[in-house]
C-alpha cells in the first residue's frame, strides 16, 4: 500500500613533445642565459634550453594550454617542456636525476631497483624566473631542493601492490561500469610517505573519468494523470540522476587506497538530482526520485527483447499509482498469450529447466522494478 502518488518511470539502456617555432626578429633567442649550480656556471640559449619565444599577438591559446607559458614584460611570451628543459641542464652540469627506489616486471618477476640519491631543483621556478625577467637579466641561480629518495628497505612493503598494478591495473567501478586503468612502471612513483601515481598518469585517469563518467541530470515532465485508478500517465523524458566527478576527492580516494595496498578506489564527485516535474492541474504532491533499478538485456535474442521492450514501453513507463493506491505488476500486464501479441522466448522453470513460452523476458521487467523499489 503506498502512502502518496508514485511514478514508475523507465528508461531503456542496453547495457609532449612539440616542436619548437621561434616568432621573433630581435634576435633574443641567442641572448647568452648563465645558469649557477653549487659552484659551476654553464651558457645557455633560450633555444638551446628548449625555449619558445612569441610575440603575444602570435601566441594566444596556442601553446600556453599545453606547454608552461608565462607572459614577459617586453612583448614576448616564454613556452618550454618543463621535463625537457631540465634534462637539458642535467645533461650540462653531468648532474643524474635524483630517483626513489621503484619496480621493474621482468619475465613476470619483480626486481626492486636501488634509489638514485642526486640533487633535486625546482626548474619551474627557474624558467619562470627567467621568463620574468629575459632578456634584461642573463644571469639565473638554480635552487636545490631538499629530497631524500626512498630506499629499497621503504618500497619493499609494497611489492604486492606494485605488482597487482602492473599485471592488473588501476580500477574503479561506477553504477555497474568497469574502469581499468594499465600502469606501466613509470606510472606508480615513491616517496618516503609511500607510493603514489605520476602526475601525468593522474591527469589521464582523472581525465578518463570526467569524459566518461561525468554527466548531467534528466528531468522527467508529467503531462496529463489520472489519479482515480492505477494507469499510465503521460510523460515526457526521464529521471536521472547526474554526476560531476571531484578530481581532487578523487585523486585523493586513489591515494588511499594506494596506501592501503589496493588496485581499487571510489569515484569521488557530487551528485546533480534529477527531477520529477508536474505539468498537469492535479496536485500530486512532491515528487522526486527515490530508487533506480537496472539489468542488462543487450544480449537477449529476438522475441526477448521484443517483449521487454514492449512491456516497458506500453505498460510501465509512465505506471502513476495513486496515494493508498496498490501496484500490480499482473494486472497492469494483462493475459500473457500469443493472441495478446507477446513474443515465444525461452523461460526457466524449477530453477533449470528452460521452456519456451509467450511473454518469455518479462521475469526481467519484473525484477528490475523490484530493485527499484
Amino acid at each position: 500500500m503506498f502512502k502518496k502518488n508514485i511514478i514508475i518511470a523507465i528508461g531503456i539502456f542496453v547495457l609532449l613533445g612539440l616542436p619548437i617555432l621561434f616568432n621573433t626578429d630581435s634576435g633574443e633567442e641567442n641572448t647568452k642565459i648563465k645558469i649557477k649550480f653549487d659552484k659551476e656556471v654553464k651558457h645557455f640559449t633560450a633555444q638551446s634550453l628548449g625555449i619558445e619565444l612569441q610575440k603575444k599577438s602570435a601566441a594566444q591559446g596556442t601553446f600556453s594550454s599545453i606547454l608552461s607559458a608565462f607572459p614577459q614584460k617586453n612583448g614576448f611570451i616564454l613556452t618550454y617542456d618543463q621535463s625537457e628543459s631540465e634534462k637539458i641542464i642535467r645533461e650540462q652540469f653531468n648532474l643524474e636525476f635524483p630517483r626513489s627506489a621503484s619496480f621493474h616486471l621482468e619475465n613476470g618477476e619483480l626486481v626492486i631497483v636501488p634509489e638514485q640519491d642526486a640533487p633535486f631543483f625546482d626548474v619551474e621556478t627557474l624558467m619562470k624566473e627567467i621568463a620574468d625577467s629575459y632578456p634584461e637579466k642573463t644571469n639565473f641561480k638554480i635552487k636545490e631542493i631538499d629530497f631524500t629518495p626512498a630506499t629499497e628497505e621503504e618500497v619493499e612493503p609494497f611489492s604486492d601492490l606494485a605488482k597487482l598494478l602492473l599485471t592488473e591495473g588501476l580500477k574503479a567501478n561506477f553504477e555497474g561500469r568497469d574502469f581499468t586503468f594499465p600502469m606501466q612502471e613509470k606510472d606508480l612513483v615513491f616517496t618516503k610517505t609511500g607510493p603514489s601515481l605520476s602526475a601525468p598518469f593522474a591527469t589521464y585517469v582523472l581525465k578518463t573519468l570526467q569524459d566518461q563518467v561525468s554527466h548531467q541530470e534528466e528531468n522527467l515532465i508529467i503531462l496529463e494523470a489520472d489519479l482515480s485508478t492505477l494507469s499510465l500517465a503521460k510523460t515526457e523524458g526521464h529521471v536521472r540522476d547526474g554526476f560531476l566527478v571531484d578530481p581532487p576527492q578523487t585523486l585523493q580516494s586513489i591515494q588511499t587506497a594506494l596506501t592501503s595496498h589496493q588496485n581499487t578506489f571510489t569515484i569521488e564527485g557530487t551528485i546533480l538530482k534529477g527531477r520529477v516535474i508536474n505539468e498537469t492541474q492535479l496536485d500530486l504532491g512532491e515528487m522526486t526520485l527515490i530508487g533506480a533499478g537496472r539489468s542488462n538485456f543487450a544480449r537477449s535474442p529476438g522475441g526477448r527483447d521484443y517483449n521487454i521492450r514492449r512491456a516497458l514501453n506500453e505498460y510501465y513507463n509512465g505506471a502513476l499509482i495513486p496515494t493508498d493506491g496498490e501496484f500490480s505488476y499482473n494486472a497492469l500486464l494483462g493475459p500473457i498469450t500469443y493472441s495478446a501479441g507477446w513474443k515465444g522466448s525461452l523461460a526457466i522453470f524449477l530453477g533449470t529447466d528452460l521452456e519456451e513460452v509467450p511473454g518469455g523476458g518479462l521475469c526481467q521487467v519484473s525484477t528490475t522494478i523490484y530493485r527499484a523499489a
